[in-house]
């Protein structure tokens, strides 16, 4: 087995094939090393927003915590109104979840108790 310049190992033509499995286990265990437990979580949640400082706001939980909070993506699905996700509360953001704020184009907020549809993705250590 040899390794890249920067430190990957990868199977050579002399490896013989039986050792393939020994190569594979290499490499995850230097991307491990490199990047460190990763987990992906994502999903589809139905929101139901409370108002906060007069804006529309809901919960995103994540169904196992992680080990920090994690970098989060999101959008609204579609809704019987046209709403926004406009922005992640950060105060909020924990391991364990991520509080979300919602409008709409015109910059109202939806009423407290409107259930909005969102699609995630977290990525963040395990």
């Amino acid at each position: 087995m040899a390794t890249t310049p920067g430190g990957w190992p990868y199977p050579t033509d002399a490896d013989q094939l039986v050792n393939g499995d020994d190569a594979v286990k290499a490499l995850a265990d230097q991307a491990e090393k490199r990047l460190g437990p990763q987990r992906v979580e994502s999903g589809l949640a139905f929101l139901t927003t409370s108002l906060a400082g007069g804006a529309a706001v809901a919960m995103l939980t994540f169904s196992t915590p992680f080990a920090a909070p994690p970098n989060v993506t999101a959008m609204c699905g579609v809704n019987a109104a046209p709403i926004m996700l406009v922005a992640f509360d950060f105060t909020t953001h924990t391991a364990a979840g991520i509080n979300l704020v919602f409008q709409n184009a015109a910059g109202v907020s939806p009423p407290a108790g409107s259930v909005i549809r969102v699609m995630y993705v977290a990525v963040g250590p395990a």
